[in-house]
């Protein structure tokens, strides 16, 4: 028989290795599948044994939603969960005693994880009398820069079910500290450890100390602007921000510029970990408006909207033309438009609060009385009904739309003992309202040696138009009020302390005085509108 040449042998040796480079990966391949196969399947069998020992430590299960505990290996182990001989598949080395795997409580139900990346211990190193610790929370904690860190502590238990005090130690670099200091960008491990007959159990959780806390950007309303406002306005004015990292943040500005059109304007501001806050306001561009002419709608609108003072101030002027027996047009200007703190103040006259408007001009003359009596005070005087009821129905429509309720605090006279309040629409104004200091006011017109004072004095403020004037008892010539015509004096609402037949009164050179409730005077009355 003939047997194989050399060449016939190479052949097949080629042919053969040929087909060996085809199939070794491909077995390779399936080799390595397979044991991942294997690896995925012991996960899923912790998993199991998790579920297992929880049922059997149902009590020591977070209850909140989003709550967590952790166990590890070890604690599977001794509650005879799971082999002791539990390896990976992939390696064929032992399953780290202290492999971790949390369990959450989310929506009813309990959430298992196996983390597959923990454990160091690679040992089969194993002992049944050694404590079981379960660690409150997860191994892994964040916490925002500098805010508190809540220590969630451990749980730990002897072989037979005795609670075990926990040691909890912290270290930054394999260094021990004392705290967990929260001020700086890092990450800290907490070691808790319990020992029992001589066996010791510990369990690690890391704690990183992070920023996602967005910087917190403050911005103003919206604003309405005329054209003209629009070339000076500060697109910053109002504008700040803070971080809870504590550093200094730069704020991004874009949209605006002086071009008369509406405008979206962003505010952008990042801290260095790139947490950013972005805000948006609206400058409207209106068309140029002013006091004297526009409508009494559009000034209503502008009060309630609380942007009034951008675009009118104190002493602004207008005219009114009134109808019936008063008709003609008058002289009205801005005579408050703040509100302080004590204008909330219980009992407090809303008379200087908010947006005022008064008469510059006298619309008539009237007697606050046709005797000599101010009993009742103002909202018993005759004078009150005259200004709420012939002279309100004189005002135009539009005006008498945007007006509203004014609670009043009025001072008495000597026969009374209590300050009168009363809901106007249209009303005197007061001695503090003109005068501000009026508590050291005297007689001038009845008994030069008698002291007389508003009782109401506590109760109201002065108009923005007067303070800024600068009118006090001592300093008014010029500042207070205009006449009309002869009228060379004005009445206002406050009755004379010492006096049963008399009202204060403002006089020709724009100083105080007090006067007979008969005599006929100047009418001015003032209103709030919103």
């Amino acid at each position: 028989m003939k047997g194989f040449t050399l060449v016939e042998l190479l052949g097949v040796l080629i042919i053969l290795a040929v087909i060996a480079l085809i199939t070794l990966p491909i077995v390779s391949m399936s080799i390595k599948n397979g044991k991942e196969k294997l690896y995925n399947s012991q996960i899923e069998e912790i998993k199991l044994a998790a579920e297992k020992w929880a049922y059997k430590n149902i009590n020591l299960l977070p209850t909140k939603d989003g709550e967590t505990i952790t166990v590890t290996l070890l604690s599977l182990k001794q509650s005879g969960d799971i082999p002791l001989d539990t390896r990976n598949p992939r390696t064929g080395e032992l399953i780290p005693n202290d492999l971790i795997i949390t369990i959450m409580f989310k929506n009813n139900n309990y959430i298992f994880t196996v983390d597959e990346e923990s454990g160091s211990n690679i040992t089969d190193e194993f002992n049944e009398n050694a404590p079981t610790i379960i660690l409150n929370g997860s191994h892994l904690e964040f916490v925002e820069i500098n805010s508190d860190y809540n220590e969630k502590s451990a749980e730990a238990f002897s072989k037979n079910g005795n609670v075990l005090p926990v040691n909890i130690t912290y270290q930054e670099n394999n260094t021990e500290i004392g705290s967990i200091d929260t001020s700086k960008f890092t990450s800290y491990t907490a070691i808790y450890s319990a020992t029992d007959n001589g066996y010791t159990t510990n369990i690690t959780r890391i704690i990183i100390v992070r920023d996602t806390t967005s910087p917190n950007l403050v911005i103003p309303d919206n604003v309405n602007l005329t054209a003209s406002q629009l070339s000076s306005f500060d697109v910053m004015d109002g504008v700040s921000v803070t971080d809870n990292s504590g550093e200094m943040i730069d704020i991004e500005v874009s949209g605006f510029d002086t071009k008369p059109n509406d405008k979206i304007i962003e505010y952008k501001a990042c801290d260095s970990n790139n947490n950013c806050a972005v805000k948006r306001r609206i400058i409207k561009i209106i068309t140029q408006i002013s006091f004297a002419e526009d409508s009494w709608e559009t000034i209503a609108t502008l009060v309630k909207s609380g942007t009034v003072s951008n675009y009118y101030k104190v002493g602004d002027e207008k005219e009114v033309t009134l109808t019936g027996d008063y008709a003609g047009t008058y002289t009205v200007r801005i005579a408050n438009n703040s509100t302080p703190a004590e204008c909330s103040t219980e009992g407090f006259s809303q008379t200087a609060c908010g947006f005022v408007v008064e008469f510059v001009d006298i619309i008539t003359t009237h007697g606050m009385n046709s005797s000599d009596t101010n009993l009742g005070g103002w909202p018993a005087s005759e004078m009150y009904n005259f200004v709420n009821n012939d002279i309100y129905n004189t005002l135009p429509s539009d005006l008498k739309n945007v007006i509203i309720n004014t609670y009043s605090v009025s001072g008495h006279g000597s026969e009374e003992s209590s300050n009168f309040t009363s809901t106007d629409k249209l009303y005197l104004l007061s001695t503090k309202e003109v005068w501000g200091d009026e508590s050291s006011i005297q007689t001038r017109a009845l008994e030069p040696s008698a002291t007389i004072s508003d009782t109401g004095i506590d109760y109201t403020r002065q108009l923005d138009y007067y303070k800024n004037n600068g009118v006090t008892t001592d300093l008014y010539s010029g500042a207070v009020k205009t006449y009309q015509g002869s009228a060379n004096y004005w009445w206002l609402r406050a009755a004379g302390s010492s006096y049963s037949s008399a009202f204060y009164l403002v006089n020709t050179s724009g100083d105080w005085n007090n006067n007979f409730a008969r005599y006929s005077y100047g009418v001015a009355p003032a209103f709030r509108i919103g």
